[in-house]
């Protein structure tokens, strides 16, 4: 797990294991403000090959920031396999 703080506490949090990004969560008075950036950055640097993710497909803001930072959608599901019943897609970076 990483996490960003400021003054106020902490910010940001990713957690993973390997390539796989189970976790992350910015402050919604946060948003915007590159925490985000920052832990994905972070993670990217950190010597794996690749990353990947879910994120419900409704979840529009979510797969801009994703996608600007050069993830990739790789699947779509009508969401039968979650606990949320809400489709989802699952993103990929990969180091080049």
């Amino acid at each position: 797990m990483t996490v960003a703080e400021d003054d106020t506490g902490i910010v940001a949090f990713l957690a993973r294991r390997g390539e796989e990004m189970g976790w992350f969560y910015v402050r919604p008075d946060r948003i915007g403000q590159g925490a985000g950036t920052q832990l994905i950055e972070a993670a990217q640097a950190s010597g794996v090959a690749a990353l990947e993710l879910w994120c419900f497909q409704a979840n529009r803001r979510a797969r801009r920031f994703y996608e600007a930072r050069g993830f990739c959608a790789i699947r779509f599901t009508d969401g039968a396999d979650n606990e949320e019943r809400t489709p989802d897609v699952r993103y990929r970076w990969e180091r080049v």
